[in-house]
């Protein structure tokens, strides 16, 4: 069995490329390798060309604090004094050909446990979606 034929399992024996298959390789590179950059740099711009969305993130942080005096003192920290505290993502996104997708996600907080309100629901508050023209 010849060199060529067989495989090469030895770096130190590998045959070093002859004239002919150097010239192969420029070729190679010349005519495949610019225009696989190119559309590669294309595809990566071509997305953020359409995408037109806008997401805002919304909240309020309400605590009321009480010091009690008396027999004990005693000092509370409770959630939602004057109304729930909560997070929220709303926004729009351009489908394209004259279409909107629009969302609304609310979750309140209990942010003297840090546990979620509404029953431990994650968007108990509101949860909403719709598509628009």
């Amino acid at each position: 069995m010849s060199d060529r034929t067989s495989v090469n399992t030895h770096p130190e024996r590998a045959r070093a490329p002859s004239g002919s298959d150097q010239v192969t390789a420029l070729n190679f590179q010349r005519h495949f390798m610019k225009p696989t950059f190119s559309l590669i740099a294309l595809a990566a711009i071509a997305p953020a060309a359409f995408a037109q969305s806008s997401v805002t993130i919304y909240g309020i942080v309400d605590l009321d604090g009480q010091y009690l005096s008396g027999h004990a003192k005693q000092v509370l920290v409770t959630s939602g004094g004057q109304s729930g505290s909560r997070i929220g993502f709303k926004g729009s996104e351009d489908l394209g050909s004259g279409y909107f997708a629009d969302f609304v996600l609310e979750g309140g907080l209990n942010v003297d446990t840090g546990g979620s309100g509404q029953g431990g629901a994650l968007f108990g508050r509101q949860a909403f979606g719709a598509l628009r023209t």
